[in-house]
């Protein structure tokens, strides 16, 4: 019984952090970076600007990994 118990805290855990993971992703993946092509500087910027973008791909993935975990264990109970 304490198994079971355990492995259930722990699996929610798990949901519980990646979500905040994915919350925290996204929002950071979400602030702007000026479009500086023109300048000099501007090609230094624009990698950031496709991590960025590439980030908040991830921060969705994540979030679905998370939501699909949570609908696995509320069938599994």
């Amino acid at each position: 019984m304490m198994q079971v118990d355990l492995n259930l805290g722990l699996t929610w855990a798990s949901v519980i952090t990646a979500i905040f993971a994915a919350f925290f992703w996204l929002w950071a993946s979400r602030i702007r970076i000026p479009d500086l092509e023109d300048s000099v500087i501007g090609s230094a910027f624009s990698p950031m600007q496709k991590a960025s973008k590439l980030n908040a791909y991830a921060a969705g993935f994540a979030g679905v990994s998370a939501l699909l975990q949570a609908a696995l264990m509320m069938l599994s109970e």
